[in-house]
């Protein structure tokens, strides 16, 4: 065998393996397609907690009115 043989093995051999990796990792997403739970919304709590609600503002006059407002 030359080292172009070789080389050209290795390639394929490299080629396989990534090919393999790639139909298992598409077998997984299959499966996790089929077998997933549905997703159900959570449910509203009691009492909602209290949230702070900082404002980016520095230096402008015309935006704190304008966030405010809505």
């Amino acid at each position: 065998m030359e080292i172009r043989d070789l080389i050209l093995l290795a390639y394929y051999l490299t080629l396989g393996v990534l090919a393999l990796y790639g139909l298992h990792r598409a077998l997984l997403l299959r499966l996790e397609r089929k077998h997933r739970a549905p997703l159900m919304p959570p449910a509203e709590p009691a009492v909602w907690p209290r949230v702070t609600v900082q404002l980016p503002l520095y230096n402008e006059l015309y935006v704190a009115p304008r966030l405010l407002k809505r």
